[in-house]
Order: C-alpha cells, then structure tokens, then sequence
C-alpha cells in the first residue's frame, strides 16, 4: 500500500505539472493567437483607412475638377452674356448717334446716350454699364453719379479707378474689344466685389 501511495501521490504530481504545462502551452498559443489577430485587425483597419483615404482624395480631386470646369463653363457664359449686352449698349449710342448726327451738339447727343444707358440694368438689376472718356473722367458711374464728370484725381475712388481706367486703356489701345476682371469695393462695403467688364 505503501508503495501505491507513492505511485499515487507521483501521478498527481506528474498530472499536475501536465496540466500546468498545459495550461502554459495553451495560454501561450492563445496569447499567440490573440496577438496574430489584433496585428492582423490593425494591418486590415490601417489599409481600410488608406483605401478611404484614396477614395476620399480622389473624390475631393474630381469634385475640384467639376468645380472649375463649372466655373470655367459659367465665366465663359458670363463674358458671352456681358458681351451681347455691351454690343446691345453700343447698337442703342450708335443709333442715338445716327439720329441727332448734324442735328444737335455732340454734348446734347452724348447726354442723350448716358441718359439711355443710364437705367438700362441687366442680370437682375446688379449690373450697370460704365463710361468713361480717354481723359479718365466718369461720365456714366451708375453707383455714384456725383463722380460723373469730375477728374479721376478728384473722385474718391481715384486709385481704384485709375488702375481699372489703365487697364481699359491699354486694352483699347491694343484691341477693339476686350475683357477685364477687377475687385471693385462700392461704398459702405468693406468687401470687394468681383467685376467683370466687357469693352
């Protein structure tokens, strides 16, 4: 009995430290395993990223794309607009011109032409034509009548529109016709507008 106590008491040792070792080895492989999976979670939420972060860049790229070309199709449209309206303006001076050539003073008629274009509005009443002498004086300033006929070193706007004056006359003195665009700052407005003008 002796020695069976002794066997016994061997296997539960020799049971124990299977189970132990066991334990052990099973821990480790799960501790392993757990280890592969949330490397592999991360590898597999690092790519997801990524990949969003493509198709968000390429988004973004292709919505700035349609953006100016939309911009682009709409300036080409504005300047087509402005155009027409301008060649419009110019048929109504050119047939007041023709009417009272010979009939009145060139002052009369050329009052008669700002008077005509004067309240002539188009793009829903926001825009205005201008006109101004090769002497860089006013004589048709819709936003600010009181600057009409007045030097542009008189006019409150003189720097402002000395530059935009200058630009006209180098494209007058270049070309027949032409297109600018200026920022414009109307009065009691802190924030400039952006001008488009036809000539």
């Amino acid at each position: 009995m002796a020695s069976s106590s002794v066997v016994n008491s061997l296997m539960i040792k020799v049971g124990a430290v299977i189970f132990i070792t066991t334990l052990v080895i099973g821990y480790l492989w799960i501790d392993s395993e757990y280890r592969d999976l949330a490397d592999t979670n991360r590898r597999f939420a690092e790519n997801y990223l990524e990949e969003q972060k493509q198709i968000l860049r390429n988004d973004v790229l292709r919505m700035r794309e349609f953006v100016h070309q939309q911009q682009a199709r709409a300036s080409t449209e504005l300047r087509h607009h402005l155009k027409n309206h301008v060649y419009q303006a110019h048929s109504v001076a050119t047939g007041i011109h023709r009417q009272y050539h010979k009939r009145l003073p060139d002052f009369n008629i050329q009052q008669r032409i700002i008077d005509a274009l004067r309240y002539s509005h188009f793009a829903n009443s926001r825009s205005y034509y201008f006109i101004d002498s090769f002497n860089k004086t006013p004589l048709l300033y819709p936003p600010d009548p009181t600057i009409e006929g007045h030097t542009m070193d008189a006019s409150l706007h003189a720097r402002e529109k000395h530059e935009v004056s200058q630009k006209t006359l180098e494209l007058v003195s270049t070309e027949d016709e032409g297109y600018i665009l200026y920022d414009w700052y109307p009065r009691k407005i802190t924030a400039p507008w952006n001008v488009n003008t036809v000539l």
